[in-house]
């Protein structure tokens, strides 16, 4: 028995031949926290979790693969699908997987040509793709979602989350805990309940509607950015800078805050929140506008280089 045993073992930490385009079907029993590591850099890989301390890949590799690698050992599994040094993927749809893992498990994914969805992982979430897509929903403890060339969705997030996208929008909807956005050629539109956010954009569009602000940094470059705010939490702080790009800031009208704001190279502001009027500089081309509203327990500036700053209320 003793020797069946090991040879179990064994064969868990053996590299896996398989004729490309052939079903896959891995079952390994791991921990319900356990780490895992999949790299699969083609086609389609969806990530779901059952309520089963096992790990499971299902589907068909790339014509063009050589094979898979699945190693599991204590608390880590690896899959790894292996892929020729060079290779054309054009003709090819790519692997086509589905993976079910525990919903307490950690998982980092890497791919080339890949879409991705995950569902449901609880004990965090590391996604990384160069060309393609990533589909996100329900997820758990730190997230980050990656892409170049691809668009992110979010919904039902919850904690410390990172997205970064470049020639790619990203759309995050639903989402709780901290939440930090960067996008290079990419729009950004967010409907959050997350009490910190902070967003790095160059040309691309902001759209965020916040529900309960504590706060708030936006530095953009050549975007419009349009944030609505449904709530300042005391002592909340919104700080927005941008470069050749408009704003606008719609707030609640129960507003308690001090407000400033600064333009320069020719900036505009435009204040449809308050009677206070915008004061232009004695020398050169920019302007400001500073007043209280209520007690001021929470701090708004905003500054712009050739930019467009409107208040308004919401």
């Amino acid at each position: 028995m003793k020797k069946l045993l090991s040879s179990l073992s064994l064969f868990a930490l053996l590299p896996l031949n398989l004729f490309a385009g052939e079903p896959i079907n891995q079952t390994r029993a791991i921990p319900s926290n356990a780490q895992i590591k999949i790299e699969s850099p083609t086609g389609l890989s969806e990530i779901k979790t059952w309520h089963k301390n096992e790990f499971s890949v299902q589907g068909e590799l790339d014509d063009a693969a050589l094979k898979y690698e699945l190693v599991v050992e204590n608390d880590e599994v690896v899959f790894e699908v292996k892929m020729p040094r060079r290779s054309n993927h054009r003709n090819s749809e790519g692997s086509q997987l589905t993976f079910f893992v525990p919903h307490d498990s950690q998982v980092h994914f890497e791919g080339i040509n890949t879409q991705v969805m995950i569902s449901g992982v609880q004990g965090g979430s590391d996604i990384e793709t160069v060309n393609g897509e990533i589909e996100a929903s329900n997820l758990g403890g730190d997230i980050r979602l990656n892409t170049v060339n691809g668009r992110i969705q979010g919904s039902g997030l919850n904690g410390d989350i990172r997205y970064s996208a470049v020639n790619g929008n990203i759309d995050d909807k639903d989402s709780k805990g901290t939440l930090r956005f960067e996008a290079v050629n990419g729009d950004l539109t967010s409907d959050t309940q997350a009490l910190s956010l902070r967003a790095e954009s160059v040309n691309g569009e902001i759209n965020f509607t916040l529900a309960n602000t504590q706060q708030v940094k936006i530095n953009t470059v050549n975007g419009q950015t349009n944030v609505k705010v449904g709530a300042l939490l005391l002592d909340a702080q919104i700080e927005i800078e941008t470069v050749s790009g408009s704003v606008t800031l719609s707030l609640p009208k129960s507003l308690s805050a001090k407000v400033e704001v600064q333009a320069h190279a020719g900036g505009k502001i435009s204040n449809s929140l308050t009677t206070d009027k915008v004061k232009k500089a004695k020398y050169g081309p920019s302007s400001s506008l500073k007043f209280d509203m209520g007690s001021a327990q929470a701090d708004i500036e905003i500054d712009t280089i050739n930019g467009h700053i409107r208040l308004k209320k919401n």
